[in-house]
């Protein structure tokens, strides 16, 4: 699921910002969330899921390189030939995003103890900042931090940060 979220938002992101920015800028951004994306799909090897999961991959890259051709043309055209695309690459529609894959269930606020980055927390995007608070204070990166100080104030940024002034 965690891939087609981050497929879905280059291709969201891509079509928003290709008419609005350099193609090199929207290419770079897009190319980092996906690399991210990749390294975290990584499963153990499983012989009855294994044919999906090679289903699933090409599909992912058959939707990438369709999306990475208007920036590396050449590369995307020999890549689309060496996955066995019988056809140009131009040649074959854009990718459509699903709304719902854009949707967030979680996100990752930083935690900050008198504004140094201390931690990074994982939140439900419906979370009260009374969750919030609990969710950091109850981290252990941030638990040492806060032992044996006074709490003089909380700074929240909404599904940004939250910062801990302590005396």
């Amino acid at each position: 699921a965690r891939f087609m979220e981050l497929t879905n938002a280059i291709n969201d992101y891509l079509n928003s910002s290709s008419s609005n920015s350099s193609s090199s800028s929207s290419f770079s951004d897009s190319e980092e969330s996906f690399s991210t994306g990749a390294s975290e799909k990584k499963q153990p090897a499983n012989k009855n899921n294994c044919n999906s999961r090679s289903r699933f991959v090409g599909e992912v890259l058959r939707t990438f390189i369709v999306m990475l051709s208007p920036f590396a043309p050449h590369f995307s055209e020999e890549w689309w030939e060496k996955i066995g695309g019988q056809r140009s690459v131009f040649l074959e529609s854009w990718p459509q995003y699903v709304e719902k894959f854009l949707t967030l269930d979680e996100i990752s606020m930083a935690v900050m103890i008198n504004g140094k980055l201390r931690d990074q927390i994982t939140v439900s995007i419906n979370a009260t900042d009374e969750d919030i608070v609990n969710a950091a204070k109850n981290s252990k990166k941030i638990e040492g931090h806060l032992a044996g100080k006074i709490l003089m104030k909380k700074i929240a940024v909404p599904q940004k940060l939250i910062n801990f002034i302590v005396k």
